[in-house]
């Protein structure tokens, strides 16, 4: 905000008078505190006058209850007037004066004591002889005593209320005497701090016009001589501010139409010098400026670039010039790495990395448009040389894919040759061998028998490999985890009561629910439960447990890439299924889900119950993991599902 030298010095005045104010106020409250504290003064001395008004009569009428109590019965008279009195000057301390907590209690004191005093004089009066006019009795030494104890109290009482009075007093005169300094050290505080204050916006104001006027002269000697690297610093918003302010506009003006003149070289070289092309162009679109790197590219002198539509160089039609050059430097002011096409003389097209911003002056006004373009012929190339590598990349890889799948095709078959073979071979040989038996019904029950067997070994691979290869169109159903498990369970039962193996199952109260094809997940389950009643012959534990759990690491199906079915942080249902057996062997426990791939083998084992299973996982979306249990005997299978949309 702006304030003129004049209002500076309205305002030192109006800041001296508030000091005066100041002073006076501060007077005032020096003398109010030096009146308080002589009130208080003059009220504990009322105290004390009340207090030795309360004292006489106190005392005399002890002395009186002494004579009387000792036998002077007529002394009783006197004494109930002298009660009277102390009563009396003690309701008047009370009521006349301000009393503090601690003069209260001394005064309640005074007032207890006194009744008890003056109720043991009047027990007296029962032990009196009316013949002797004197107080007889057992009693009576004692109650004399009781008297003096209470006596000597109020005493005591009466002259520690005194001389607490006392000590007020002296307090309050100390409070006076300190309030007179403080109010007479205020006042000459504030007259000095006044006085120092007039003095120093004196010198300021003094400081604040003179020195700013001949720094000013002497910095504008030094312009005169030529020295432009005068800056004068504008310390204040007055009229020498204002003066400061703009001697340096114009001080600044100077240097800037000086390094114009200087510049103009500068720039121009820097212009010619540059690599990538540049050309500068008005708002109508012709050229101004063209440097020597546009000249080489497209073949022109600068006499035919100078003043030409700058359209001519690019290859595109004018209205898409318009649209895509144009229209957007003018919206948005600026153009980063814009592919274009440059033409040249002999239209010869090259590929440009093309950029442009408009040129304003100070005033926004707009003094042109520079674009600067690289050439990217190079770059375009090893684009074109990179995308046909990349086909030809992506071609060996899809024969490689091709290579993998026909050495599967050629192992699935190897596999099929190898465990159907044996079963063909049985037939064979029962079939030759049954002519020569044909008499023997024992034999040849027999053969029958093994021939029936390897038909259904061979049937069970068969069975076995269209499950494993067969790709049919699931019948999704909604339907309880729960209920799935246990039917496989059950089913199971018999097998695991032979074995003694023992079932423990550990459901979630809150059954998840999943949408699955219900027997292609009976399958599974049946199949890993069958595994695991296999690797306990000798009987075991088998743990079933389902509940819900949150997606918390990365895994199978499960992080936070585009083709994870499960993402990080869902919640998905979790079947767990544990064995007692031998566990599985660390080199083989990365093949389990091969086709083919037995433990089992010459046991009924085909090897494609566990492939089956990880193909109907698969079919769901889902997950699944073997492993051996940590510091545990046997193996852990943990299959995760989608739960069901709603749930």
């Amino acid at each position: 905000m702006k304030i003129s030298i004049g209002k500076k010095i309205s305002i030192s005045f109006v800041i001296i008078l508030v000091l005066m104010i100041t002073m006076g106020i501060m007077a005032y409250y020096s003398l109010s505190e030096f009146k308080q504290a002589a009130d208080e003064l003059r009220n504990e001395f009322e105290k004390m006058t009340h207090i030795d008004d309360l004292k006489r009569p106190l005392l005399e009428a002890l002395v009186i209850n002494d004579y009387y109590v000792t036998g002077d019965i007529e002394k009783k008279g006197y004494f109930d007037i002298l009660s009277r009195t102390v009563e009396d000057a003690i309701r008047q301390l009370e009521e006349s004066l301000h009393l503090g907590e601690d003069e209260k209690s001394y005064i309640e004191g005074i007032k207890r004591n006194f009744a008890i005093l003056k109720g043991k004089s009047d027990q007296m009066l029962k032990f009196v002889d009316p013949t002797k006019k004197e107080f007889v009795g057992p009693l009576v030494n004692k109650l004399v005593e009781e008297v003096d104890a209470v006596s000597l109290a109020l005493v005591e009482d009466i002259e520690k209320f005194h001389d607490y009075i006392e000590n007020e007093i002296s307090e309050a005169g100390e409070d006076m005497e300190r309030a007179k300094i403080a109010g007479t050290y205020a006042i000459i505080a504030t007259t000095m701090l006044a006085i120092l204050l007039a003095i120093t916006i004196g010198i300021m104001l003094t400081r604040g016009i003179t020195r700013p006027v001949s720094t000013l002269t002497a910095s504008a000697k030094l312009v005169a001589r030529g020295d432009l690297s005068q800056e004068i610093e504008v310390k204040s918003h007055d009229e020498i501010g204002d003066l400061s302010a703009a001697f340096n506009s114009m001080v600044s003006d100077l240097r800037e139409s000086r390094a114009q003149l200087v510049d103009k070289d500068y720039v121009e070289s820097i212009i010619a010098n540059t690599i990538d092309t540049l050309i500068v162009f008005d708002a109508e679109g012709r050229m101004k400026t063209v440097n020597r790197a546009t000249l080489d590219l497209l073949g022109y002198t600068e006499k035919e670039l100078i003043g030409q539509p700058v359209r001519n160089i690019f290859a595109m039609n004018e209205d898409f010039f318009k649209e895509a050059i144009l229209r957007r430097l003018f919206k948005e002011g600026f153009i980063g790495n814009y592919e274009v096409v440059y033409k040249t003389k002999h239209k010869k097209l090259i590929p440009m990395l093309f950029s442009g911003a408009l040129m304003r002056s100070k005033s926004r006004e707009l003094m042109g448009i520079v674009v600067i373009a690289k050439d990217i012929t190079e770059r375009k190339r090893t684009e074109k040389a990179l995308e046909t590598a990349y086909i030809k990349l992506k071609e060996t890889q899809a024969q490689l894919i091709q290579e993998e799948k026909m050495g599967a095709v050629g192992r699935l078959a190897s596999g099929i040759a190898h465990e159907v073979k044996n079963p063909l071979a049985i037939m064979l040989t029962g079939i030759q061998y049954l002519p020569h038996v044909l008499g023997d019904k024992q034999k040849s029950n027999q053969i029958v028998k093994e021939i029936e067997t390897a038909i259904r070994r061979a049937d069970s691979i068969v069975r076995g490999l269209l499950d494993f290869s067969r790709i049919s169109k699931l019948e999704i159903v909604t339907e309880s985890l729960n209920s799935i498990v246990y039917n496989s369970l059950v089913l199971l039962q018999r097998q695991m009561d032979e074995n003694k193996i023992k079932l423990v199952t550990d459901y979630d109260k809150d059954a998840p629910y999943v949408d699955v094809d219900v027997g292609k997940m009976d399958q599974a389950f049946t199949n890993i439960i069958m595994n695991a009643i296999h690797v306990m012959p000798d009987g075991g534990k088998l743990t079933v447990r389902i509940y819900k759990d949150k997606m918390a690491g990365y895994g199978q199906n499960i992080g936070r890439r585009a083709g994870d079915t499960f993402k990080i942080g869902e919640t998905a249902a979790v079947v767990e299924i544990e064995d007692t057996g031998c566990g599985i062997p660390d080199d083989i426990i990365d093949k389990i889900f091969e086709p083919f791939f037995t433990t089992r083998r010459g046991k009924g084992g085909t090897g494609l119950g566990l492939s089956m299973v990880k193909n109907i996982i698969d079919m769901h979306d889902g997950a699944i993991y073997i492993e051996n249990k940590k510091d545990l005997k046997g193996a852990r299978v943990t299959i995760i599902l989608k739960l069901h949309s709603k749930a």
